[in-house]
């Protein structure tokens, strides 16, 4: 569960009213930091299967990068340091600086609003197109510039092209971020 949150991005898996005989969890669906999603996706897919990083090691940069260093075991923190992907500042701890540049690579030249716009139409649809997106930025947005985002976005590997013509469709990748 905790793996799963965090190589998603979600806020980890909380237990509130549990007690003795039940357990109440807790899923919360909005990605917290979707620079945090992109380092972690990278950085797994750099590393052979053996090598992956384990979810001890996740929920160690999670708290990093959440900045809640109560509980962090220092030998994780010293391998993760070794590593490259943990910065020790004087006893205080950072991310990497992959940690931004990869997200700020990956979403630059995209407005957050409109990719906001675009999420709550893949709400309503299921799938975008050009047409969906017309609707959708009614009075916003003229075509070229729909084409254009929809041509950014594609770029970037947020979205993934299905079928030709009139008759074309764009699906969600897993590393579309998640809006509230």
């Amino acid at each position: 569960m905790f793996y799963n949150c965090i190589m998603e991005g979600k806020a980890l898996p909380d237990y509130p009213g549990t007690d003795p005989y039940q357990v109440n969890l807790t899923f919360k669906a909005p990605i917290l930091d979707a620079a945090f999603v992109i380092f972690i996706r990278n950085e797994q897919n750099r590393r052979t299967p053996a090598g992956q990083l384990n979810v001890f090691k996740l929920l160690t940069l999670y708290k990093v990068a959440m900045r809640d260093y109560e509980g962090l075991e220092r030998h994780l923190l010293q391998k993760l340091t070794e590593e490259g992907l943990v910065i020790d500042e004087n006893g205080s701890y950072r991310l990497s600086d992959d940690y931004r540049n990869e997200a700020v690579e990956k979403l630059k030249g995209l407005n957050m609003n409109h990719l906001k716009m675009v999420s709550d139409s893949f709400r309503k649809n299921g799938f975008i197109s050009r047409s969906t997106l017309k609707e959708t930025f009614v009075d916003i947005l003229s075509e070229k510039q729909i084409r254009s985002l929809i041509s950014k976005v594609e770029d970037v590997g947020l979205i993934q092209k299905e079928g030709a013509g009139k008759y074309t469709r764009y699906t969600k990748t897993p590393d579309f971020p998640s809006f509230v």
